[in-house]
């Protein structure tokens, strides 16, 4: 809230993304991959909560916009080279998770993001989401088959 940037920050790592529903995270990243903070605890701000901020309107809602924001934004990330296999890891499986509430929504573009999910982690359980999605099968009908398939897999002495 009350942060000062050096301009050669903003060089290094370019502007504010507009086209995301909130800039400010993935401009943090960004930055972070470049830079070390500085923290003061002194309470230099004071934070005004009202019903219509967009925290509690876009961010809180069941829209695509935020969870579009966030792919895109796991998505810089994986660009990052001097990430190691864990990290990568990490963001592969948040990936995952938006993907897959984006299909239980049943929100539009969902097989965009579920088809570069698959690129990104080629999983087994990634490529079904996308070909059930792709099928227009619902994610409660896709959900029972995993479980039914797990459950299947896992018997003793097969």
């Amino acid at each position: 809230m009350t942060s000062l940037i050096r301009r050669q920050c903003y060089d290094t790592v370019g502007l504010y993304d507009e086209e995301l529903c909130y800039e400010d995270f993935d401009m943090w990243l960004r930055i972070a991959a470049h830079y070390h903070f500085a923290f003061s605890p002194y309470v230099s701000a004071r934070y005004r909560i009202v019903p219509n901020s967009i925290t509690r309107t876009v961010l809180h809602s069941v829209k695509a916009e935020p969870l579009r924001s966030n792919f895109r934004i796991y998505e810089k990330c994986l660009s990052a080279r001097n990430m190691n296999r864990d990290q990568r890891r990490i963001i592969t499986d948040q990936l995952e998770s938006i993907a897959e509430q984006m299909y239980a929504l049943n929100q539009s573009g969902r097989n965009y993001y579920l088809l570069m999910l698959s690129w990104y982690a080629p999983r087994p359980y990634t490529l079904g989401m996308f070909l059930f999605s792709l099928a227009r099968v619902p994610f409660a009908r896709f959900s029972s088959f995993v479980f039914w398939y797990g459950s299947i897999r896992r018997r003793p002495g097969q």
